[in-house]
């Protein structure tokens, strides 16, 4: 059985080996030892049985231990990984030098390159026999553990926790939050203190009564489907801090949970709810002030809008499965993946 200290080596090993690809030529001593050594602590760690590798956004697993973490996601190799939806590796005890170099091929690929693709298809397309891969297909899907694994959940623990104690915005400038017609909360950046619009809230509690219409509005809702009303009263969190002028919550930690939420929709066909989640990425995508922001949720439209779905898209218009007020917003996600 697979230790993971020599699991552990050979993921080591991998950081190593991709450093010296990218510092010599193919023909280079250095970059054929470094491949060398990485097929021999592959070897060692498979023995004489297989071993898996699972991934988070910021960790590498292996038996629940993490062996790697790599908060800063440029400079984890695996994050790629998971930011397209693999979740596990496994490499098999007779792990071949061509599988081990096309998997190094693969996380070379650079951001460009991968326009009209992702790291899932690059992978099934070279066609690994001595390297498996897992990958899921949108919301709900589990790790085997059953533990919570979907991993919408940890992504959006962390976008929580992030919301409750923002960082110190880039941008020095002030804003008015107004609660009511009659009231305005202040005028300074609030961002600059997570903590000033909930005191407010404690000293002037009329702030959060509500009308009588506004309650029997709110109990309506809450008699529908709650689940889906609180995604979406979520997704409109998301949209608001995308669009604001101030990055208090890193780009890369919200990208995620949009790629997710839309997957989710999509798997589900629920054409409705993708065209509207990708009509109001479109719209901050070119208007939201912060580039950081814009350049994230196009990415996040790019790498949705494969040429594949556009083709399934098309199909089933055509079959008469999609409805034809979706089409305009297909059109303008289309536009916005093109340009």
């Amino acid at each position: 059985m697979s230790s993971a200290e020599s699991v552990k080596d050979f993921v080591l090993q991998i950081e190593k080996t991709l450093a010296a690809r990218r510092l010599y030529h193919p023909g280079n001593a250095a970059y054929q030892d470094a491949s060398q050594r990485l097929l021999e602590k592959c070897r060692t760690a498979a023995e004489s049985d297989s071993f898996t590798v699972r991934f988070t956004s910021t960790d590498l697993f292996f038996d629940k231990v993490s062996l790697l973490n790599r908060p800063k996601h440029d400079e984890s190799f695996f994050f790629p990984l998971f930011r397209d939806g693999l979740r596990e590796l496994t490499f098999t005890a007779d792990i071949s030098a061509r599988d081990l170099d096309a998997f190094l091929d693969v996380l070379e690929t650079k951001e460009r390159a991968l326009a009209t693709d992702d790291i899932v298809n690059l992978l099934w397309r070279r066609e690994l026999t001595t390297i498996v891969h897992k990958a899921i297909d949108g919301i709900g899907d589990s790790e085997d553990d059953g533990e919570g694994g979907n991993e919408l959940h940890g992504l959006v623990a962390d976008l929580a926790e992030k919301i409750k104690n923002p960082a110190t915005p880039v941008t020095g400038q002030k804003y008015a939050f107004v609660v009511d017609a009659e009231v305005k909360v202040g005028q300074t950046d609030m961002h600059y203190d997570a903590t000033t619009l909930r005191r407010t809230f404690e000293e002037n509690p009329t702030v959060l009564r509500l009308e009588e219409a506004e309650a029997q509005k709110i109990r309506g809702e809450l008699d529908q489907d709650r689940d889906q009303i609180l995604v979406e009263r979520f997704i409109e969190i998301l949209l608001v801090i995308a669009r604001s002028p101030a990055k208090t919550i890193e780009p890369a930690a919200i990208a995620p949970v949009f790629q997710q939420i839309a997957e989710g929709y999509w798997t589900a066909r629920d054409y409705a709810r993708v065209t509207a989640i990708l009509t109001h990425l479109y719209a901050a995508a070119t208007q939201a002030p912060n580039p950081e922001y814009r350049a994230a949720l196009a990415d996040v439209i790019r790498r949705f809008l494969s040429v594949e779905r556009l083709n399934i898209l098309f199909l089933d218009f055509v079959g008469g499965a999609l409805p034809p007020q979706t089409v305009p917003g297909c059109r303008k996600a289309r536009r916005e993946r093109s340009s």
